[in-house]
């Protein structure tokens, strides 16, 4: 009695209780590990997983939440030691099925603190498109809401297998959400979707189910997604399709032939040494009709150098102002055909007219489609950006009674 008065640490109850605490630090450190490189793997958007999911053969290509682990215990000797020699094989917090749960419980503790954050801000508005991927649909929904520091946030809140695309089962499927994050639909201010069918109609689409349940949220369609169409729209014109086409056959003609593209960026190299860092041309944008913009800057910039590469090819000139023997009699017949061919399209004086109101027309669209995708961006601020500079004062206010 009087030795464990006098050591009470060397007492089984203590000793058992001191290891318990030990190796619960220890799990602790080691699970801090194991969520930074979750994290680590969802802020840079990579794949968690490889093709073997064993720590012990690095070479075999474990993933990145693996490999990520294996070079942070090469500096702590707790996690190394759990890596390599873990005391319960079946408590190791590495496989996929822990990684897939850690993965939860963090979404929802950031859901929580998102939908706190929304409800004491008092309005909201919803944002919501689907995408198909690996022959599913899947719907991402996010949130955007004015916090209490005044600041605009746009917050994804979470992403949707959905089985149906129509709008009434969308709709369904976002209401869903918001009762599950227990957030309130009477505090809903505003949707916004893109212009198909199945968001924007008022018989059928998204947003005519959506005011059933809000009647305060009405439907806005995305801005820079409105002025995309009215590109688009703008562009059908016979020229405009017909120029689009060349460039599109120019773009194709030199990006997918090594030697073509050789050809042109030693042209490019020897006429312009300060562009060699830059690409000589860079394909069309097939949906973002604003976006295609660094491609005319490019083609416009590289135009005299595409047009005698194009010479070169067809009737063998600039040979002397160029050193350019290594391309020297490697061109067959049809590379001949098609680099004449080019060449007539390009340097038509319509194709040249058509090009240059193009390129001169989308370098402000471009820079308008940009700013209209900020997260900050307020009703005020997009008008002041798409209308004409020093309008007056008077316009600005009759623009506020229709809002408002």
């Amino acid at each position: 009695m009087n030795r464990k008065l006098d050591r009470p640490n060397t007492t089984l109850p203590r000793i058992i209780n001191h290891e318990l605490q030990q190796r619960a630090q220890e799990n602790r450190k080691i699970l801090r590990h194991v969520i930074a490189a979750l994290l680590f793997c969802a802020r840079q958007c990579i794949g968690l997983r490889g093709t073997n999911e064993s720590i012990e053969n690095i070479s075999s290509n474990p993933g990145n939440f693996l490999a990520f682990l294996k070079i942070k215990s090469e500096d702590d000797e707790v996690l190394k030691r759990h890596l390599e020699h873990p005391k319960n094989r079946n408590v190791t917090y590495i496989s996929p099925q822990i990684q897939n749960e850690l993965i939860e419980v963090m979404g929802n503790g950031v859901a929580r603190d998102l939908v706190e954050e929304i409800i004491e801000a008092g309005h909201y508005t919803i944002m919501a498109d689907e995408v198909t991927s690996h022959n599913k649909e899947y719907m991402p929904l996010c949130v955007r809401f004015v916090d209490k520091e005044c600041n605009i946030r746009e917050e994804f809140l979470e992403f949707v297998l959905v089985e149906r695309i129509t709008g009434k089962y969308l709709a369904t499927t976002i209401i869903d959400v918001l009762n599950r994050h227990q957030i309130p639909l009477n505090l809903m201010r505003g949707q916004c979707y893109d212009g198909a069918a199945n968001m924007s109609s008022d018989r059928c689409g998204v947003q005519k189910f959506i005011m059933e349940e809000a009647p305060m949220a009405p439907y806005t369609r995305c801005n820079s997604h409105a002025l995309n169409l009215v590109i688009v729209h703008a562009c059908k014109n016979t020229d405009i399709t017909h120029t689009l086409t060349k460039m599109k056959e120019v773009c194709i003609f030199f990006k997918y032939s090594p030697k073509c593209e050789g050809l042109l960026e030693a042209i490019i190299k020897q006429g312009a040494p300060s562009a060699e860092r830059r690409k000589p041309m860079l394909d069309l944008c097939k949906t973002r009709w604003a976006e295609r913009h660094q491609a005319y800057e490019h083609f416009y910039q590289a135009y005299v150098f595409i047009v005698e590469a194009l010479e070169y090819i067809s009737h063998g000139l600039h040979k002397q102002k160029y050193n350019l023997d290594v391309f020297e009699g490697t061109w067959d017949a049809d590379s001949k055909k098609d680099a004449c061919s080019l060449l007539h399209a390009i340097t038509d004086f319509g194709f040249v007219c058509v090009f240059m109101i193009l390129y001169q027309g989308l370098s402000e669209l471009a820079g308008i489609s940009v700013k209209l995708q900020q997260k900050a961006l307020d009703v005020y601020n997009a008008f002041s950006k798409v209308c004409i500079p020093h309008l007056p004062i008077m316009a600005i206010k009759n623009f506020e009674k229709v809002l408002f």
